[in-house]
């Protein structure tokens, strides 16, 4: 059944043609595996609709669904602020600096809709296009200058089109690397071969193996901590899982067992617990901490203390959790730059010192068992001494 809003669209179309303004001009596309020259026209926003299910903004759409307690449609006027804010977030410099562009220039690139009136690549310019008209009235921000794809276009050749105009390297303000991540998987979900994606996003096959595994990932956390598909809560951490992966290969290739990659993976999972804990204002950063667990993982003097943070008894806090990760990993780094027995002794012995032999902590069964470890750790070496 044709929509009221397609009719409209038809109408105006056809009126303008009638009155020799339309079509503004013809530009090429890629409908189908097949390009073409197509006809550009300029239709009334008003007759336009937001893609709801863009990829740009999926993990924002679901965070702001869950602020305001309904879902965004964009068949709603009212909604029409959220979107706006979405699409070109005030606070966000490159995005002032794209409506500046389009107030000064006018928009330059064709957008393309659905024939029913739903923007697939465009929805950033019409966003523009909106605020510019609401800030100045002025009637050459009211219409939007897109394709008209064909009625009988299947939903996966629109997503294909999508990606062709979002995704690659060269075009518009890139999507956010979740979101990325979240589009690939919605068209393997249509049925498309990793290589087909590769090769319409300009990708290695083996980098959307790998943004598959590391999307899996964060779908495990996120299931893990009670937040299935929220994933605005891990926005600023793509980073963070990108050294997971990388951690999980090397202790793949250094022949780690299965049973110690997983728990590799409960300590990595443990540090993202504390860096989303929004009562506790420390992060472990992706570039030291995270990057040095791998390796402090290897190492058998650092591993038992990590390891306590995912023992069954203990339930860390996220200060503790922070402490143990930092403290691994400033051992990782010192042992990489001092090799030396000698220097590595002077350090040993200059933190020693450092602790208070009048703290109430000394009493604890945890540092008791610690002093004792060292304890026989230098007795290895007075042993070894002796009977050299």
């Amino acid at each position: 059944m044709e929509s009221i809003r397609t009719k409209q669209i038809d109408d105006y179309i056809k009126a303008g043609k009638e009155a020799k303004i339309q079509p503004i001009g013809i530009s090429s596309i890629i409908i189908e595996d097949e390009r073409r020259d197509e006809p550009v026209y300029e239709i009334p926003i008003d007759l336009l609709r937001f893609n709801v299910d863009n990829g740009r903004f999926f993990a924002e759409k679901i965070n702001k669904n869950k602020e305001l307690g309904f879902e965004l449609d964009s068949d709603n006027k009212d909604h029409e602020l959220y979107f706006l804010e979405l699409l070109l977030p005030e606070k966000d410099p490159e995005s002032r600096r794209f409506v500046n562009d389009i107030r000064n220039g006018g928009q330059l690139m064709p957008g393309v809709i659905t024939y029913d009136g739903y923007v697939i690549d465009g929805n950033r310019r019409m966003a523009a296009l909106i605020k510019l008209y609401l800030e100045t009235k002025n009637a050459k921000f009211e219409k939007l200058r897109v394709h008209r794809l064909p009625p009988t276009i299947n939903p996966k050749n629109i997503y294909i089109i999508e990606i062709e105009h979002q995704l690659k390297k060269v075009g518009p303000q890139p999507y956010g690397p979740i979101n990325e991540m979240l589009k690939i998987k919605e068209g393997m979900e249509k049925s498309l071969r990793i290589e087909d994606i590769a090769i319409r996003i300009d990708w290695s096959e083996n980098k959307v193996k790998e943004s598959m595994s590391r999307l899996r990932m964060m779908d495990y956390f996120l299931t893990k901590i009670g937040s299935p598909g929220d994933y605005s809560i891990l926005t600023n951490y793509n980073e963070h899982f990108v050294e997971l992966m990388k951690g999980k290969n090397k202790l793949e290739k250094e022949g780690s067992s299965a049973i110690e990659i997983d728990d590799y993976m409960e300590i990595f999972f443990k540090a993202m617990g504390a860096n989303i804990d929004k009562s506790f204002d420390k992060v472990l950063g992706h570039r030291g901490p995270l990057r040095n667990l791998p390796e402090a993982f290897l190492d058998k003097t650092v591993n038992p203390e990590l390891k306590e943070l995912i023992n069954p008894e203990n339930n860390p806090t996220s200060e503790e959790i922070f402490k143990t990760i930092k403290n691994a990993s400033d051992a990782i780094e010192f042992i990489r730059t001092n090799k030396k027995p000698i220097e590595l002794l002077k350090q040993a012995r200059i933190l020693i010192e450092k602790i208070d032999i009048n703290s109430e902590a000394i009493f604890e069964t945890q540092f008791i068992d610690l002093l004792n470890a060292v304890e026989s750790t230098l007795q290895r070496f007075k042993e070894k001494i002796n009977n050299s």
